[in-house]
């Protein structure tokens, strides 16, 4: 819907500014965590002035905060980093482009891209993988799954349903079957995935998708 888009973009462009200017939730997480494992540390040791021994919570709460201290440390200098590399980035678009200009903002580009991985926690611009981790916020589902390319997903449907499916090997192989036809182009026919509708899951499609699944999910049921 229309409404829904123009929200979703707002707020995608929110986000990349957000990114730009504060901390990831993972290290204002740790940070809170921090302070409150130090806060009850003090606590304790104002009980043990007046008497009340907790050796135990107190050698505990000592451990976690040197655990904590050396996460928020990783996270931080990953964040620090991945700050760094955007900001090179961004300054290399603004620049004025030639023949080694366009080299090196490839690179940059390459250089982020590998730095972030499946985890990236500041965005120099608003992506596929920015909405889909928003989206991931309002639905639930993993963001991973929303922005993976489709083919590649028909390629893994064997190990998947492998998986999934432990000692029917017939079955799993006829449902890959379904969706990727043998000795044909899988990427032609990846776009069949979307008709895929998971056993046990309540959905609510379209007619035509509908009598898909029931025809799917007769199979499925069917003696083998």
């Amino acid at each position: 819907m229309p409404d829904k888009a123009i929200s979703l973009l707002d707020t995608a462009a929110a986000r990349v500014a957000l990114t730009l200017h504060t901390p990831p939730a993972s290290v204002q997480f740790l940070r809170q965590q921090l302070k409150a494992a130090e806060m009850e540390r003090s606590l304790l040791q104002k009980q043990e002035k007046m008497g009340i021994q907790s050796d135990e919570r107190r050698d505990a709460l000592t451990a976690r905060i040197f655990s904590l201290n050396d996460e928020l440390t990783a996270s931080e200098s990953r964040w620090q980093r991945e700050l760094e590399l955007v900001h090179t980035l961004q300054k290399l678009r603004l620049a004025e482009s030639d023949a080694d200009d366009k080299t090196t903002l490839q690179q940059a580009e390459t250089a982020l891209r590998e730095w972030q991985g499946d985890a990236p926690v500041v965005f120099p611009e608003v992506s596929a993988a920015v909405v889909a981790a928003i989206v991931a916020d309002w639905t639930g589902i993993p963001a991973g799954r929303m922005v993976k390319d489709e083919a590649s997903q028909v390629l893994e449907l064997p190990a998947d349903w492998r998986n999934a499916l432990p000692g029917k090997t017939a079955r799993w192989r006829r449902l890959v079957n379904v969706f990727r036809p043998p000795g044909r182009d899988w990427a032609i026919h990846a776009n069949r995935w979307a008709c895929l509708c998971w056993p046990g899951r309540p959905v609510s499609v379209k007619p035509k998708p509908r009598w898909r699944w029931r025809r799917l999910s007769t199979a499925v049921s069917k003696p083998w």
